[in-house]
């Protein structure tokens, strides 16, 4: 694992902090007033918020000075970075395919994104108070502490919001939208893995050696500490002079193929989808159900849990039961019918019975509560299911300028 990337060697030089956000301030409100001149409105976005952000925040670092250094280059950051990279590229080239104005694109995906930092910030803080000591710390984004979920209803708030403004369809830029999240889910959770964060319960003794190296963490000598390595001492089961953790699930590897794999059959999905917002929902189901099962082998304590404590093997019946209840209701009644039906209710039967007796084998033994995700992931299966019904009667797909009159 490499939490560093790379470390730039940069001059031992005092700055102080808001002088250089008034700067950056400036430098935004001359890009957006240049662009709004050239008609350029996609940057009219980009330096007006960058005008706002850093204006906002200058109050707060009044008198304060930053001394540059060597600053180390944080492997979440990369990938965090490279995930938008990738979610631009691939959500603006779907969108202009559906003939979406590429320009009003590009701006809501900037919206997006930003609404998605945030949602997925404050969703973070919400569940782990703990970590806010300073303004600093609630930007500091570098080492992760982001949730998913919360990263998908901001983007999705930020979307609505903005689409309504610029009079344009909400479900062909989320069909959209869900292939790009489905590949930066893949790329951020590689970023969740060189870091160490993200990580998950303790293998059995019997799991096979490749499975076993690739979930320990090594001691890191210039941090405090690997996560997984500083929790295992916190909790007792390993001494400080441990130079490993113990070896755990690679929750973070598993997800980014469940990331993979979405982004693959999204793809594909997208180019036969019978109705406009079937990628997105369909997107909602298989992910929420992907990680509520995937949640009972993470043990990271930054989670968040609450509601009343269960046997896992409990939770595990009662997730399964309400997806596949969602599904039935929603995909399955939408497209099929007759005998098809009855072959997708045994087929979707089939795989509840296989997945329960996963369950019963690797969920831990053990009443636990559910995490904040795990509830959204439930939440979202049933409304995911009533949406797949209600669009399913709009079969068209191409896009159709809202009227301005």
């Amino acid at each position: 694992m490499h939490p560093v990337l790379l470390t730039l060697p940069l001059p031992d030089v005092a700055l102080p902090v808001l002088p250089a956000l008034l700067v950056l301030s400036a430098l935004g409100a001359a890009i957006a007033l240049i662009a709004w001149r050239t008609q350029a409105r996609d940057m009219v976005v980009v330096g007006g918020a960058l005008a706002l952000v850093t204006a906002s925040l200058a109050p707060f670092y009044r008198g304060q000075v930053y001394v540059l250094g060597d600053l180390p280059i944080y492997s979440y950051g990369v990938m965090l970075c490279l995930a938008f990279v990738a979610g631009w590229v691939v959500s603006l080239g779907l969108a202009e395919r559906e003939g979406l104005p590429r320009e009003a694109v590009a701006n809501c995906f900037f919206v997006t994104a930003l609404s998605a930092l945030a949602g997925a910030r404050i969703l973070y803080l919400a569940t782990n108070p703990d970590v806010v000591v300073s303004v600093a710390s609630v930007f500091d984004l570098r080492r992760g502490g982001l949730v998913a979920y919360g990263g998908f209803l901001g983007g999705l708030l930020g979307s609505v919001g903005y689409l309504r403004v610029a009079r344009l369809p909400l479900w062909a830029w989320a069909d959209a939208a869900s292939v790009a999240v489905a590949a930066g889910l893949a790329i951020t959770r590689v970023g969740c893995y060189l870091f160490g964060c993200d990580f998950g319960r303790p293998l059995a003794a019997s799991a096979p050696g490749w499975l076993r190296a690739a979930g320990t963490f090594p001691r890191w000598e210039a941090m405090p500490g690997s996560p997984a390595w500083a929790q295992h001492v916190n909790q007792g089961r390993l001494p400080l002079e441990a130079q490993a953790s113990l070896p755990v699930h690679p929750t973070q590897l598993y997800e980014a193929l469940v990331g993979a794999g979405l982004c693959a059959l999204l793809w594909r999905l997208h180019r036969r989808r019978g109705f406009s917002g079937q990628v997105f929902l369909s997107f909602a189901l298989a992910y929420g159900s992907a990680r509520f099962l995937l949640e009972f082998l993470r043990d990271d304590v930054g989670r968040g849990a609450f509601g009343p404590a269960m046997g896992a093997v409990g939770w595990w019946v009662l997730g399964i039961a309400i997806v596949a209840l969602a599904a039935q209701a929603g995909p399955v009644w939408s497209s099929f019918a007759g005998r098809a039906r009855v072959r997708a209710l045994a087929a979707c039967i089939a795989v509840c019975a296989l997945l329960l007796g996963l369950g019963w084998l690797a969920a831990p033994n053990e009443a636990l509560q559910l995490s904040t995700s795990q509830w959204i992931a439930l939440a979202s299966a049933p409304l995911a299911a009533g949406y797949w019904r209600v669009r399913a009667r709009r079969p068209s797909t191409s896009y159709e300028p809202v009227s301005s009159t």
